[in-house]
């Protein structure tokens, strides 16, 4: 897969995420993702379980911290 996607901004602040992308992550329709400033950009992470209780150690910074997958598209 290469690294790089190009997606739109919406007039309504909306992204679209590639079908690709979404099929390598895993991720389904209704998935919360966290924007997390980084750096020129931004990370887009999956919310889990224990980001929304508190319990999550910490939210990743950098591309090196967000754990992937083990799997190609």
């Amino acid at each position: 897969m290469s690294n790089k996607r190009i997606s739109i901004l919406s007039t309504r602040r909306r992204v679209s995420v590639p079908k690709d992308i979404m099929e390598w992550q895993n991720w389904k329709p209704g998935q919360k993702l966290a924007l997390v400033p980084s750096g020129s950009g931004v990370l887009i992470v999956p919310v889990t379980p224990a980001d929304e209780t508190g319990d999550a150690e910490e939210v990743p910074t950098t591309t090196d911290d967000v754990a992937r997958p083990n799997r190609d598209v």
